[in-house]
């Protein structure tokens, strides 16, 4: 190969590392690349309640995401302090300073670009709240929720 061949070679495989290493860095930019930012909810059109959640993910300052919770009469905040895309969605660890604890809530995203949880569990106990998209309580699927903001 001729000099010229070499630097091009080196140049596109340089350029293809770079692309296989572009990733986001922090949870807000990995949310973002998700589609995950903003206000979420089964039904925009009714008010905040317990069959009727708004989920809020607004990226921080500091690069982390705020995780609103509101279910009208009750109201929490957590902070998603990491965040990873998979091929089925999106793991957040969430810590909920209330209650000092942290979970791991597992989010997938429909065609139509509806989401859904699809696992949710305290990280130190191991113990799951929903499991493979149903609420272990009451042994309902998870309801499908669309963007309202």
């Amino acid at each position: 190969m001729t000099t010229r061949m070499h630097r091009f070679a080196a140049a596109v495989v340089g350029l293809l590392m770079g692309l296989g290493q572009a990733h986001a860095e922090t949870p807000a930019e990995t949310a973002a690349a998700f589609g995950l930012l903003g206000t979420w909810a089964v039904d925009c059109r009714l008010p905040p309640s317990l069959a009727n959640g708004y989920l809020t993910y607004a990226a921080t300052p500091g690069g982390n995401i705020a995780h609103d919770r509101d279910f009208g009469s009750q109201r929490n905040v957590g902070e998603v302090v990491r965040a990873s895309l998979t091929a089925g969605g999106i793991d957040l660890v969430v810590f909920f300073p209330v209650s000092a604890q942290s979970r791991q809530i597992t989010i997938t995203k429909a065609a139509d670009g509806r989401v859904r949880t699809l696992a949710d569990s305290f990280i130190s106990a191991n113990e799951y709240a929903v499991r493979d998209g149903v609420l272990l309580a009451t042994g309902t699927p998870m309801p499908w929720q669309m963007r309202c903001r």
